[in-house]
């Protein structure tokens, strides 16, 4: 029931952090409900008065070939924005390595609000909830780490675990980051999930060994 507001990519170098072109605009024909305009602060009057086709935008994303890149990146695009993507523009942005703020840091990074994740990292993004200031956040969080490190934790596998604690202790798996029934971008009824990545089970096995319950 969702659609696409607006669009904002950026050409990134990770090792210079620094963006090498931007572009984006607010897609045309868009019903912008009140609690989305309080979000991101785009009007009704902005999508009539600014807005383009949503093809034509997504045109001007440059392709691998065009920029030698090596990722599309982003915050939680994994489990949200991607799926949208692809269902505008098949095959376009499928079939390629993502690198994703949200999931590809190193594990002791928490995962969280692009803003808070930010502040962690002792900067604020020019703005929130928009397109264009939510891309170059993300790339400059990605750009914290080297980016060896996030390429070989991007490539990684990702599974869902399951978590078998007693019902009364509900609150050791929420320690350990499972979440009830949504994980991934996928709903598991009546479970506490978590996506895990294949380098980090081993680790998060032993955690809930810990805590007194198991993972499958």
């Amino acid at each position: 029931k969702d659609s696409i507001l607006e669009i904002g990519w950026a050409v990134w170098d990770l090792a210079r952090k620094c963006a090498l072109k931007v572009g984006g605009g607010i897609v045309a024909g868009v019903t912008v409900p009140a609690k989305i305009e309080k979000l991101t602060g785009i009007m009704q009057s902005d999508v009539t008065e600014f807005g383009r086709s949503l093809d034509g935008l997504l045109d001007e994303v440059p392709t691998f070939a065009e920029t030698g890149a090596e990722f599309f990146a982003g915050h939680n695009v994994k489990a949200f924005d991607r799926l949208f993507l692809e269902r505008v523009r098949v095959g376009r942005f499928g079939g390629v390595p993502w690198l994703d703020s949200y999931t590809d840091l190193p594990r002791d990074v928490a995962p969280g609000k692009l803003l808070m994740m930010c502040a962690e990292h002792g900067f604020l993004p020019g703005g929130s909830h928009r397109a264009l200031d939510d891309a170059l956040a993300s790339a400059r969080l990605l750009s914290c780490y080297p980016p060896d490190r996030l390429a070989f934790r991007a490539r990684q596998p990702e599974a869902i675990y399951r978590s078998m604690q007693a019902f009364d202790a509900n609150d050791a798996a929420k320690a350990l980051g499972f979440g009830w029934q949504n994980a991934g971008g996928k709903t598991f009824p009546k479970w506490w999930v978590k996506a895990v990545k294949a380098c980090d089970a081993p680790a998060l096995e032993q955690e809930a060994k810990a805590a007194g319950f198991t993972i499958n």
